[in-house]
């Protein structure tokens, strides 16, 4: 039957338990501020021996949270890490492409170009307007290679960034599995109100860390030990954990992938390395964010960039070549042997010139354009010979003309150029104060092989203005043929059609994610530009709903999970009424210990 000694046991716990529950307490009021904190609550347990009530014990203490409202709000940090990183970045390659509004965008820069051209139509005679031309050719090269070199530049950020991110999430995984360790060892031995709260705290903010950066999947066990997965199903941390690294580029990609390398019982690094097949990964998490934006966001403007400067090249080049500087040179290389698909090629398939189709040379005086030799109006027209025609066969049909009415003086050889590609060369230095003129091309054939091109190079990378127009602003092809095959230095036919280009229609190849279209120059990369800003506004839009969604559920969890002063205050009040009752009790069966050992 119970007696003091009981009662005074039943009022040591009740006092024990206030204690731990008033510390709990203050433990809760003084983190009210620390972020990721999870309001503690003891957890009371009656107690009964042979039927009669034996007082409280303390269960445990718990963290307040909702698992299911804590597993989502989880996935939405990994999405919400996702947009925003997307968004962000976007912005920065946005930023790249300058504004139109201070005349530093490209089709700005393409305008100013073909008006260039268009006052050197006014005055072909102007070298000061030649000069204004090659300064607007040059800024227009600068500006796109500067893009080009950019978006190579934001590759590479990336990239970086990645390495940046992987040393955050090894360390937020290598916490993670010290905490599984003192977590463990810690519930495994718990005694007086001692508990892993804090200790789950940490381990929740690490992975925090890990959802900001990966979709995870993350199992407790019932001892404690958490669990954490990369949505490919590889493992982050379980009995051991892994340390994530780079691997070798896999080509064509420049940039090496991801690989897990697990940490052995002993500390030393396991030899196999683990490919994480990032591909795999969906839309959620930072490090599938800069991926994407490294291997796809950039590779699809960048192609597109280079599209439109292969058509600028291409059809400045078409139009330039129809025409000659004045005065005209006695020495021309093509330019176009990087067209061709091999030595010895047809010219009739790989650059698309027509069988039967003429054009006309003539050598004139440098100093007069009047023609010292020429093929105009006789039967020594070159012809273009039927398929296979290869560079040696136009080479050698010159070189009949040249025999026949330009006594000779004229010879047309076939050589290769730095990187192996077969070009033309024309050269009439023998003859002094010669210059090469050509003309009646209607298949355009020097353009095509491209005999005096205005650009050099084959896309963003490498577009330039042509060496001898830089040396000589004279070589800018302004003029053409007369009918009697001699040449006028004021002649403005040639600059004229160029100029012209700027409301000419060209046609576009599908590049990236922009389809095939018919477009003018400036259209085709205003194109470029707004659908990048539409893209990033729709990106950013959606970074903004997707924080929002966030700070909802963060909110609703927070709600849960965050210290109410006003209700721990009214516990406190619980708790050291119930501390003072239970010293008052204590003190009772004290003095009637006393009062019974009297008597006795």
């Amino acid at each position: 039957m119970p007696g003091l000694s009981n009662a005074l046991n039943i009022s040591q716990r009740s006092l024990q338990f206030s204690q731990t529950a008033l510390n709990t307490v203050s433990h809760n009021i003084s983190n009210v501020n620390t972020a990721g904190f999870y309001r503690q609550e003891v957890q009371a347990a009656n107690q009964s021996i042979g039927g009669f009530g034996n007082g409280v014990v303390l269960s445990g203490i718990t963290r307040t949270l909702d698992p299911l409202l804590l597993n989502r709000l989880t996935e939405q940090r990994s999405e919400t890490a996702f947009d925003a990183a997307v968004a962000q970045f976007e912005k920065n390659i946005e930023s790249v492409f300058g504004s139109p509004t201070t005349g530093s965008s490209v089709d700005e820069i393409t305008a100013n170009f073909f008006s260039q051209a268009s006052a050197l139509t006014n005055t072909p005679e102007s070298s000061a307007q030649r000069l204004n031309m090659i300064e607007a050719a040059n800024f227009l090269t600068d500006s796109v290679k500067s893009i080009n070199q950019q978006l190579v530049d934001v590759q590479g950020l990336v990239d970086t960034e990645i390495d940046s991110r992987l040393v955050k999430i090894n360390t937020a995984i290598q916490k993670i599995a010290q905490l599984n360790q003192e977590i463990v060892s810690f519930e495994g031995n718990s005694l007086g109100g001692r508990n892993a709260a804090d200790l789950r705290d940490e381990r929740q903010r690490q992975v925090d860390i890990l959802a900001e950066n990966f979709n995870i999947t993350t199992l407790e066990d019932d001892r404690g030990n958490l669990r954490v997965s990369v949505e490919t199903g590889q493992l982050l941390v379980s009995s051991s954990y892994v340390q994530l690294e780079r691997t070798a580029a896999t080509p064509p990609s420049n940039f090496g992938g991801i690989g897990a390398r697990t940490v052995l019982s002993d500390g030393s690094p396991s030899p196999t390395v683990i490919e994480i097949n990032t591909n795999r990964f969906s839309d959620a998490g930072e490090i599938k964010a800069l991926i994407q934006v490294r291997d796809e966001t950039v590779p699809d403007i960048a192609a597109q960039v280079n599209e439109f400067t292969q058509t600028l090249i291409d059809e400045i080049n078409l139009v330039h070549s129809k025409g000659v500087g004045t005065p005209p040179l006695n020495n021309m290389t093509s330019a176009n042997g990087h067209k061709m698909s091999a030595i010895g090629a047809d010219l009739i398939t790989d650059l698309n010139l027509t069988p039967g189709s003429t054009f006309d040379l003539s050598l004139v005086d440098t100093t007069t354009g009047t023609p010292l030799f020429t093929t105009v109006g006789s039967a020594a027209q070159v012809t273009i010979g039927a398929s296979p025609y290869t560079m040696t066969d136009l080479a050698n049909d010159i070189n009949t003309a040249s025999a026949a009415q330009l006594g000779g003086n004229l010879v047309a050889t076939v050589t290769l150029d730095t990187n192996g590609n077969e070009v033309l060369n024309l050269d009439s230095s023998a003859l002094p104060n010669s210059g090469i003129v050509w003309g009646n091309d209607a298949n355009n054939v020097m353009g095509k092989i491209g005999i005096n091109n205005f650009f050099r190079g084959t896309d963003a990378n490498d577009i330039s203005v042509r060496q001898e127009i830089l040396d000589e602003p004279l070589n800018i092809a302004t003029a053409r043929m007369r009918a009697d095959g001699g040449l006028s230095f004021n002649n403005n036919e040639n600059i004229a059609e160029l100029a012209g280009m700027i409301e000419g229609t060209f046609s576009f190849d599908a590049a990236g994610s922009l389809s095939s279209q018919n477009n003018n120059m400036q259209g085709y990369f205003g194109t470029i530009v707004s659908n990048l800003a539409v893209r990033l506004q729709d990106n950013t839009e959606r970074a903004n709903f997707s924080d929002a969604i966030l700070s909802d559920l963060y909110d609703r969890h927070t709600g849960i999970t965050g210290v109410n002063l006003d209700e721990e205050l009214n516990k406190l009040l619980i708790y050291q009424q119930s501390y003072q009752a239970s010293a008052r009790m204590i003190s009772a069966i004290d003095e009637l210990f006393d009062a019974i050992l009297q008597v006795v």
